[in-house]
């Protein structure tokens, strides 16, 4: 007996975000650019090169993710932009049972205090930045 394909189970749980979706959310609300958990602690900018301290980007939002079939698959999607170049990009870290050294170091570091975690993920504004008064 052949099952319908309308009720055949979904292949991903009911509700859940995948990390693609997540990532081509961010790409387009204009960070599209990778960052990477080096083993030394550094988080390198793919856009640019260079490699940076945790400490120095400034997390403008997060988003955590389960595995669908395996809740211990679990990962955090790092908005941010480069501190050298000013790229805007993301940062994908596991966390968990299942991390990474490099990861697990990194993560460690960052600041996520004060960033934003709602669904809605940011958009890069286009317009520039005000400058600040200049003091005497």
């Amino acid at each position: 007996m052949t099952r319908d394909r309308k009720h055949q189970p979904p292949t991903t749980a009911q509700g859940s975000e995948t990390l693609l979706n997540v990532l081509n959310e961010a790409a387009d609300g204009g960070y599209g650019t990778q960052f990477i958990a080096q083993e030394d602690g550094l988080i390198q900018c793919v856009h640019c090169g260079s490699a940076s301290g945790p400490a120095s980007f400034d997390i403008v939002h997060f988003r955590r993710l389960e595995g669908a079939s395996d809740p211990a698959d679990m990962l955090i999607v790092v908005w941010s932009g480069c501190p050298t170049c000013e790229a805007h990009g993301t940062l994908t870290l596991g966390f968990g049972p299942n991390t990474s050294g490099a990861d697990a170091t990194v993560l460690a570091a960052l600041d996520l205090h004060g960033a934003d975690a709602s669904p809605a993920a940011p958009r890069v504004s286009l317009e520039q930045p005000t400058q600040r008064p200049q003091e005497e």
